[in-house]
């Protein structure tokens, strides 16, 4: 490893958390449940099956997702619907105090980065060179543990929620029951790098549906840095035709770059 990387070893685990990152819209998939079920006003399992069809209604549909923790917005983006996304998020290490600006876009089954790393810009030069700059990530070339979230995570795919729905109750227009987020893992639960932690296997959730498919999905208690946090996944425009393209300029990404992932 060169001493730049050395140099900033111990700051730049962020990175790692940056691609991981890519599940940060997977944990935006929650936020005010309370875990409560009110008096179920449908027939036993219908309420289950109905959720579950609409969270499975998704797959193969263009859609928008804003995730909010604690009610601030942490990421953002699209998805195509044919494998094709692109993201915008807020990423921060509360160990560090470290916090970067990530978008990431997923075309053709490759992954594209661009990240404003603030002041770790500063801290190691390889990270100041590709400041703001569309790199071409080489899974390949990334641990194993990152480059399978990276792919799960860019494709986005929010139809392995339903497998994980353990209970569910409808009182009004409203869904409650528990999840279970060790169902799609590296998406739904990525501070644990694909092994949930065993609460989360058994989390509570609120959940609405607007025209047969997934419209608001909130969800208590995911742990995010050690600590639980409540988040909260919207879905707009699910249907509408959108064209996700490769970022112009990018260029492959550095050997320090993987070298940093490898340490982080």
């Amino acid at each position: 490893m060169s001493q730049q990387v050395r140099a900033g070893r111990r700051p730049v685990a962020l990175i790692g958390l940056v691609v991981a990152a890519l599940l940060t819209f997977g944990v935006a998939a929650c936020d005010k449940g309370d875990g409560g079920v009110g008096n179920a006003l449908t027939p036993p399992g219908a309420a289950k099956n109905e959720l579950t069809a609409a969270i499975a209604a998704l797959s193969g549909k263009p859609y928008h997702f804003a995730a909010a923790q604690a009610g601030t917005e942490i990421s953002s983006g699209t998805v195509d619907g044919k494998g094709s996304a692109q993201f915008h998020a807020n990423i921060s290490d509360p160990t560090s105090g470290a916090s970067v600006v990530m978008d990431a876009t997923r075309v053709d089954k490759t992954a594209y980065l661009k990240v404003d790393f603030g002041a770790l810009a500063g801290v190691v030069p390889v990270l100041g060179d590709l400041n703001r700059k569309w790199v071409r990530i080489d899974p390949k070339k990334v641990p194993a543990s990152l480059s399978k979230q990276l792919d799960v995570g860019l494709s986005a795919d929010l139809s392995v929620l339903a497998a994980g729905v353990q209970t569910a109750e409808k009182s009004g227009d409203v869904y409650h029951g528990t999840l279970d987020l060790s169902k799609g893992a590296a998406l739904l639960n990525p501070a644990s790098a694909a092994k949930p932690d065993a609460s989360a296997k058994a989390l509570p959730y609120e959940a609405t549906i607007a025209n047969g498919v997934l419209s608001t999905l909130t969800v208590k208690g995911i742990k995010i840095g050690g600590k639980p946090s409540d988040v909260t996944l919207t879905l707009t425009d699910v249907g509408k035709p959108v064209t996700i393209e490769k970022p112009k300029g990018a260029v492959p990404a550095p050997a320090d770059l993987y070298s940093l992932l490898s340490a982080a």
